[in-house]
C-alpha cells in the first residue's frame, strides 16, 4: 500500500513538472515570438522610405510562412495541429497580399505601413493559435538562423 502512494506522488510530482515545463515553454516561446514581431515592427517604424518598409515587411512574412512551410513538412500527425498550421500560414499570405495589393486585396498605400505593422502585431498577439504552433514556428524560426530573426 505504501509503495502505492509513493508511486502515486512520484507520478503527480512528473506530470505537475512536465505540465509547468510546457506551460513555461510555451510562455516563453509565444514572448520570443512577440519580442520578434515587435522588433520588426520597430525595424519598420524606424524606416522613412515606404520602399524599405514594405520590403522589412515583406522579408518577415517570407520568414514566418517559410518556417511555417518547414512545420508542416514535418508532419507533427496531430490534424489539429495541422489546421493551425495551415490557418496561421494563410493568414500570414492574406497579410502578405494586403500589404502588396494581389489576390484581390487592396495594396496598403505608402503613408499607412506603420499603421499595417501595428495592426499586423497587435494581430498575432491577440491571436490564440495555442502553444504547439508558437513552441513549433519559433523553434524553426531559430532553426533559419538566429541572425536572420532580428535583421
Amino acid at each position: 500500500m505504501k509503495s502505492i502512494r509513493v508511486t502515486g506522488i512520484i507520478f503527480c510530482i512528473i506530470f505537475a513538472g512536465g505540465v509547468l515545463q510546457a506551460e513555461a515553454q510555451q510562455t516563453t516561446s509565444e514572448s520570443l515570438f512577440k519580442k520578434y514581431i515587435n522588433h520588426v515592427v520597430q525595424k519598420v517604424k524606424e524606416t522613412n522610405e515606404p520602399a524599405q518598409k514594405r520590403k522589412l515587411l515583406n522579408e518577415n512574412f517570407d520568414k514566418l510562412i517559410s518556417a511555417t512551410e518547414k512545420a508542416q513538412r514535418l508532419n507533427l500527425g496531430n490534424d489539429h495541429k495541422s489546421a493551425l498550421l495551415q490557418h496561421f500560414k494563410q493568414d500570414l499570405a492574406n497579410k502578405k497580399n494586403n500589404l502588396n495589393g494581389t489576390n484581390g486585396f487592396e495594396r496598403v498605400s505608402a503613408n499607412q505601413l506603420d499603421l499595417f505593422a501595428d495592426y499586423v502585431q497587435q494581430d498575432f498577439e491577440q491571436a490564440d493559435e495555442g502553444p504547439i504552433l508558437w513552441v513549433v514556428i519559433l523553434g524553426l524560426l531559430l532553426l533559419i538562423g538566429p541572425a536572420l530573426l532580428f535583421t
